[in-house]
């Protein structure tokens, strides 16, 4: 037998191997499925369900009762969570200083947002100077934090202005850093909308 013919014959005995394998009963060799419409599984009698992805991590935030809006909460809580910021003021100076705007207009947009709510802003002062002095002092502070949310949109009609001179320091002590803790203007929400006004 030439090498041709020997070729020829093992190339057909493998096309017909191939074929009595591959064309089990009830299975068609072109879409590889079963009559039932079932696809075969490249790995016979083995089949992985889909794994569901995890369910996302619940944070302790989820299992806490949700914090009221803050048109629901007090005045004393918006307060006592400091939604409106105290500014700073230099030695002897009443104009609010560069640091300070931000602040201003943070509280200003709240308060334009909070459109019931009232303030009251107090002026302080440190302990140098005498106590007349220091009073008219942080009326003039007050007045210009006052003036300041003003321009920026906030009803003159909504804030009251009060000067508490030195007489409630924000820190105690006889240095630079209480003095300048202390040159500061206050401002202090008395009604939110939900209550009767001063």
């Amino acid at each position: 037998m030439t090498d041709y013919r020997r070729g020829t014959c093992l190339v057909a005995l493998l096309l017909a191997a191939m074929t009595l394998t591959a064309c089990a009963p009830g299975r068609s060799i072109v879409r590889g499925n079963w009559p039932d419409g079932r696809i075969e599984s490249p790995i016979r009698g083995h089949y992985v369900p889909p794994t569901p992805p995890p369910a996302p991590a619940r944070t302790s935030e989820e299992f806490l009762p949700a914090a009221p809006p803050a048109t629901d909460r007090s005045a004393a809580d918006l307060n006592r969570i400091g939604v409106l910021q105290t500014i700073h003021f230099d030695f002897d100076e009443a104009t609010v200083r560069l640091e300070g705007i931000p602040v201003m207009e943070q509280n200003a947009a709240w308060l334009r947002e909070h459109a019931g709510a009232r303030i009251i802003i107090e002026g302080h002062c440190d302990e140098r100077g005498t106590r007349v002095y220091n009073l008219a002092l942080g009326q003039r502070r007050a007045d210009a934090a006052r003036d300041f949310l003003v321009s920026l949109g906030v009803q003159p009609s909504r804030i009251e202005v009060v000067s508490y001179g030195e007489e409630l320091p924000a820190v105690e002590g006889y240095n630079e850093a209480a003095w300048a803790a202390n040159r500061r203007a206050e401002f202090v929400i008395v009604a939110t909308g939900n209550q009767g006004g001063f």
